[in-house]
């Protein structure tokens, strides 16, 4: 590579890296909030203090993410939500490195660089995928784990390949621990491998191995709660109509416009390069199939998870940047390669930041909704009102104490726990279960919520309009006559003390209210 090629990749990488620094920052303060970031500290929280998920409290995902958190709970008791986005987003540049690197794997000598940098730039400056690799959710440990399964499949055959093959396999299960429909790349991966045995001897088995190895720690305990909130819970939520389909497919295509571009434009190019003999690598071809099995799950569910193909797309985009720059370094004569290189990156990173630059989800930065026909801006981040209302709580409450509240990153940013039953936040109420399934399942019916209101011992309690308002396992609005029944009980036990306007996901005014008793 000439010197003017390097200098041109060099400056490109520092450009690339301070920019996305730039998004990620923004995205880390002013991205908006999520209510599950509330209750996915709130597992790890637990865990940390020695309780296990669906035996002492309910949960939704797989039981690794609550594992893994654990591990910073000290930090998340100093900083709150501040502390799980800032490590959820060194996970979700892990996985963008280790996509980095497959791309260099998969690429012709002297075009490892070009790719491993247009992979990491094509997500790098993707605001969408900024944010979803920010938010303390399943998406950064997911695509962590997948992208390291798949660049360490990418040595099978090679020398320690075995090892590598089965280390990939249990990356893959480990996957599935955190999100359930990763776990479709087991069975892909593994036959794909049993077909090319002949080529890759013994990987089937060493991939099967490792699978079973990260499998098993993960899903022998508890198997019919683990069933429930693993697969029941997703399947039962409300949704299924036509028009959730064709919104997964806008959004989607939204997101990832440029890498999607890039991606429809692979059969154009092997077709034009046929005469080349391009021989498709096979693990290649099985992570893509793997990709586009997971896409299909997320595509087919009743509520629509598009924003679940943040976990697939370090790996994808891999695959399509290693793709197209093999085509173009074999077409091209070899004295363009250099000024391809360059031209190539540049171009692709041109187009990511004019698709930054467009991202819908920028003004969602700065704006706080719409009123009519004006747009009201923010006074103050988001994580900053959390943080400001939990400092204020704090001090109210001393320090210490139960919070009685849906809002569970609230309790997570205050440093204070919610009454058994509502770990889940506003995914706690399931009004048709008996007294002995909401127990079994730690939430609550209408019954136990209503109980939980009135005997409750904690002194504060604290409800924006997620609060009481969202009937599961549907996860539909809780009826009038719920409602009004939950706000008379609220009343009756707590004085309003102080209202936030625009608080947290949404920007729903918040009500904090204390116990009438310890008011005298």
């Amino acid at each position: 590579m000439k010197p003017k090629s390097q200098i041109g990749l060099i400056i490109a990488g520092v450009g690339v890296g301070l920019i996305g620094l730039l998004i990620s920052a923004i995205n880390l303060f002013w991205g908006e909030l999520n209510q599950d970031e509330g209750w996915y500290l709130y597992a790890a929280r637990a865990t940390a203090a020695g309780q296990q998920a669906y035996r002492d409290f309910a949960f939704t995902q797989g039981p690794v993410f609550p594992q893994v958190y654990a591990w910073i709970q000290p930090w998340v008791e100093a900083q709150g939500l501040l502390a799980g986005r800032i490590f959820t987003g060194l996970l979700g540049l892990g996985a963008l490195l280790a996509a980095a690197a497959l791309a260099a794997r998969l690429s012709a000598p002297g075009w490892k660089v070009t790719a491993a940098l247009t992979t990491f730039g094509l997500l790098w400056l993707n605001v969408y995928h900024s944010y979803y690799s920010l938010v303390v959710k399943t998406y950064s440990l997911t695509a962590l784990f997948i992208a390291l399964g798949a660049l360490a499949l990418s040595f099978a055959g090679k020398r320690h390949g075995l090892l590598l093959t089965a280390l990939a396999g249990c990356a893959f299960a480990l996957a599935a621990g955190v999100r359930l429909s990763a776990g479709v790349l087991l069975p892909v991966v593994g036959v794909g491998l049993l077909l090319y045995r002949a080529r890759f001897p013994h990987a089937w088995l060493a991939f099967g191995v490792g699978g079973v190895v990260g499998l098993l720690p993960a899903f022998l305990r508890a198997p019919d709660a683990i069933w429930f909130w693993l697969v029941g819970y997703h399947a039962e939520r409300a949704g299924g109509d036509w028009i959730f389909k064709a919104g997964f497919i806008s959004r989607f295509v939204q997101a990832y416009f440029v890498p999607l571009v890039l991606l429809a434009l692979l059969p154009l190019v092997w077709w034009i390069s046929r005469s080349h003999q391009w021989k498709l690598n096979p693990l290649a071809l099985l992570l893509m199939i793997g990709c586009a099995a997971i896409t299909l799950l997320h595509f087919i569910a009743p509520f629509p998870y598009d924003d679940y193909q943040v976990i697939i797309m370090p790996v994808l985009v891999a695959l399509i940047a290693a793709g197209l720059l093999h085509v173009i370094h074999q077409l091209l004569p070899t004295a363009l390669h250099d000024r391809a290189r360059v031209s190539v990156l540049i171009g692709v990173l041109l187009a990511t930041l004019a698709a930054a630059g467009s991202a819908p989800m920028n003004q969602q930065w700065f704006i706080q909704g719409r009123d009519r026909i004006w747009w009201p801006t923010k006074e103050t981040a988001d994580l900053t009102v959390l943080r400001q209302t939990a400092d204020w709580l704090r001090e109210q409450s001393e320090g210490a104490g139960e919070l009685l509240t849906q809002d569970t990153y609230l309790a997570i940013a205050a440093n204070m726990d919610v009454p058994p039953g509502l770990e889940l936040g506003p995914f706690s109420y399931y009004p048709e279960w008996s007294d002995e399934k909401a127990h079994q399942r730690h939430v609550m019916n209408r019954a136990r919520m209503l109980e939980l209101i009135a005997t409750s011992t904690a002194e504060w309690a604290a409800f924006s309009e997620y609060g009481l308002a969202i009937a599961s396992p549907d996860v539909e609005p809780v009826t009038e006559a719920d409602a009004l029944t939950f706000r008379q009980a609220l009343d009756e036990r707590y004085q309003l003390i102080k209202v936030v306007p625009h608080f947290g996901q949404a920007h729903t005014p918040l009500r904090i209210y204390r116990s009438r008793e310890d008011l005298r």
